[in-house]
């Protein structure tokens, strides 16, 4: 038994050293990741076994106790060499059980980040994709816009002698327009004064017709009177107007109503007569 007792105090120190090294390598190797390091380490797992026996068996032969090799220290190393074995194997199981499950971890998180990636980046290229589709549809707006810009400018160039000529007969018809106001607002008088003597139960009806009879004359003598054709609806106005306000009535202009038709349209006819000498004097030059 004492070579039993020296055999288990010198393998086990070197044991316990060799075990303790291997332990500390493959936590280092498992955090770290390393695929091919960890097989590395793992070829290497045998041939270390077998240095580890050598240096035990040498150890044992130059104890100071002059120990030599029995049988039983012999079954003490086979022992000692098989839960060696054990402890490795269970170690290793242990290491690559954890490298596994860190590998797997990676994987996992490699993956979820890979499609939250892709999210991303489909993301980025729709927000691209818009961006260029409004930059090209804008770069379209802008250049019709500049068309549009350019048909206008040459338009207005081309009107600008037409806009001048046109203003300059305008000027010229806005004379004839005020003198034919100014005819109109006389007629307008006058046929005031004669429809109050029409309604009038003390003035005498002679002095109505000789209002009648200068209205007619000068509806064929006034150039404007003669233009507007007045003297067609002043017989109508003096034939058919009639109407008188009630007996207390004394507002004048309250009397008839053919009367006020038959100016209103004069006054239109003066406006829309302005507007087609201009057009007339334009088309001819």
């Amino acid at each position: 038994m004492g070579g039993m007792g020296v055999a288990h105090r010198v393998a086990a120190p070197i044991l316990a050293v060799h075990t303790d090294d291997w332990r500390a390598g493959w936590h280092g190797l498992v955090q770290s990741g390393d695929d091919s390091a960890l097989d590395r380490r793992g070829e290497c797992l045998q041939h270390h076994q077998a240095h580890l026996l050598d240096t035990l068996g040498d150890r044992l032969q130059h104890t100071s106790d002059g120990w030599i090799w029995s049988r039983e220290s012999q079954k003490e190393i086979e022992k000692e060499r098989e839960a060696y074995r054990q402890r490795t194997a269970a170690f290793q199981r242990d290491l690559e059980a954890k490298y596994h499950a860190v590998i797997s971890e990676n994987r996992r998180a490699v993956a979820h980040l890979s499609l939250e990636l892709e999210k991303e980046q489909n993301r980025t290229t729709s927000y691209r994709e818009a961006l260029i589709s409004q930059g090209r549809k804008l770069v379209e707006e802008k250049k019709l816009l500049e068309q549009e810009r350019a048909q206008v400018m040459q338009e207005k160039r081309q009107l600008q002698p037409l806009r001048s000529t046109y203003l300059s007969f305008l000027e010229k018809e806005e004379d004839w327009q005020r003198r034919a106001r100014l005819v109109l607002k006389e007629f307008e008088d006058a046929l005031t004064e004669r429809q109050s003597i029409y309604c009038s139960l003390l003035l005498p009806r002679s002095r109505r017709l000789d209002i009648e009879k200068r209205l007619l004359v000068r509806a064929s003598t006034d150039p404007v009177a003669a233009d507007l054709h007045m003297a067609a609806g002043l017989t109508d106005i003096f034939k058919h107007d009639t109407y008188c306000g009630d007996v207390w009535n004394t507002n004048r202009r309250q009397n008839g109503r053919l009367m006020w038709l038959y100016l209103k349209y004069w006054e239109l006819i003066v406006e829309l007569k302005k507007y087609k000498a201009v057009e007339k004097a334009i088309l001819e030059k």
